[in-house]
């Protein structure tokens, strides 16, 4: 994935946090937003796994395809009204 793209994606978080809580110190709301993303991938590694274990390799696909589906109109209304 292009780096430029997850950097949109990390700000448009970022200024929704922003909108949405009162933060004083933007040091640390950049500090949980990237922690999220580094995240994701520690946990989603050791879930893939486990997935493919009991319910075959084509259960990762189907797991994360249907949770991005799931997801990504919620996020893309939070970075419009932050526009």
């Amino acid at each position: 994935m292009d780096d430029r793209i997850i950097r949109r994606q990390r700000a448009d978080i970022f200024f929704w946090f922003v909108s949405v809580i009162e933060v004083s110190d933007s040091k640390l709301l950049c500090d949980v937003v990237n922690t999220g993303s580094y995240a994701g991938a520690v946990l989603g590694m050791p879930l893939s796994g486990i997935m493919t274990d009991y319910a075959g390799w084509e259960s990762c696909f189907y797991f994360y395809g249907t949770s991005h589906c799931k997801r990504k109109p919620i996020f893309l209304s939070l970075s419009i009204t932050v526009l």
